[in-house]
């Protein structure tokens, strides 16, 4: 399924997907819609049975399903709809495992209690507990053996709405025996739906200013490119191009590969955020390869220096990439240069008005 304005397509591939029992034997080609937030898309999730339906942010840079539990007292009414296991599911199960060790008052060695675990994203952490029930996209369902994460407690900077993540991340891999993204001290694998589900490939197709679409079971894409790595999905990323031109951004350069390094660098595809984000003096060359092969910017940038020596001849120091202050980059060109003018006309009154004192 397509829609005449799409402007991105990523096809993803599991090599080694962890395979655990599901209720589905067959694997079924369907699509949900990805409804565009501006900054994440989301997709329709039915959790339970009989199904309680959530919008989930679709998140190729995490593997965990994540609810937004009723339970949870820290989070706001304004994220949405929170799911409600024990009262309404007849599939839901919440296992009990014996505390080793804690460092709660309500708990002691020897207590039977639900497992809980504490993850940390770019925009905060989130407190869990490991549930088991069904859960279903699209055509698509399994029984996620404790592999449906609830949230109980969260330190996020959000505003709504907010119902939980669908991990879409790259599946655990085994390396002698253990998986590699188990923690040292988990009793078992945390499985992603995907991999509950036996799934091999999904596409997300997205659009401007309009909703897209998620495919589950598509069809294998003739031209895809390798994912690089083994936490995340990543892409073996050496530079950038405007229209046709490629350009030299003075670093990850594959010449640069040092022994043992498979990729100069790496870039990771997260649909659960629009920003490109990288190390700040690497953004900041990004920038300055981007302006020197831009007509516009050019031309901006010349008036811009002239702004700046003035400035540096007032005596006011300017720090940044390239001599500008970072927050000023991320400005259109004009709006900098003045800022800029204004600045330097408003520190020229001031030392006037001193001189005259």
């Amino acid at each position: 399924m397509m829609l005449n304005s799409i402007s991105s397509l990523l096809v993803f591939h599991f090599a080694n997907a962890i395979l655990v029992k599901d209720v589905q034997k067959t694997r079924i080609e369907t699509c949900s819609p990805l409804k565009n937030h501006q900054t994440f898309s989301s997709v329709e999730v039915a959790i339970g049975n009989p199904a309680q339906l959530f919008n989930l942010v679709a998140d190729t840079g995490s593997n965990s399903c994540i609810v937004k539990d009723c339970a949870c007292k820290q989070c706001p009414k304004s994220w949405g709809n929170c799911f409600t296991g024990p009262e309404h599911s007849k599939s839901f199960n919440l296992p009990l495992f014996k505390v080793n060790k804690s460092d709660s008052p309500n708990l002691k060695q020897g207590d039977m209690a639900p497992a809980a675990i504490v993850m940390s994203f770019g925009s905060g952490q989130i407190a869990a507990q490991i549930a088991s029930d069904e859960v279903r996209i699209g055509m698509v369902r399994t029984f996620m053996d404790k592999g449906l994460l609830l949230m109980v407690d969260h330190a996020l900077n959000l505003e709504g709405p907010f119902e939980g993540i669908l991990g879409l991340g790259r599946p655990s891999y085994k390396e002698s025996g253990k998986s590699k993204n188990e923690a040292e001290t988990s009793p078992f694998t945390i499985p992603g739906f995907f991999d509950a589900a036996h799934v091999q490939r999904f596409s997300m197709c997205f659009n401007h200013q309009a909703d897209g679409v998620l495919g589950v079971n598509t069809p294998e894409h003739s031209n895809r490119l390798s994912s690089v790595g083994r936490l995340h999905w990543g892409l073996d990323f050496q530079g950038v191009s405007i229209g046709k031109e490629k350009l030299k951004v003075g670093f990850c350069d594959p010449s640069s590969k040092k022994e043992g390094m498979e990729t100069a660098c790496g870039i990771i595809p997260d649909s659960g955020t629009t920003l490109i984000a990288g190390n700040e003096a690497n953004i900041g060359v990004l920038f300055e390869a981007l302006c020197q092969n831009w007509k516009r910017c050019q031309k901006m940038h010349g008036e811009l220096v002239k702004e700046l020596k003035k400035m540096a001849k007032a005596g006011i120091s300017v720090s940044g990439p390239g001599g500008i202050p970072f927050a000023m980059i991320q400005k259109e060109p004009e709006i900098v240069a003045e800022m800029v003018a204004e600045l330097l006309t408003q520190t020229e009154g001031a030392k006037e008005g001193i001189e005259k004192d």
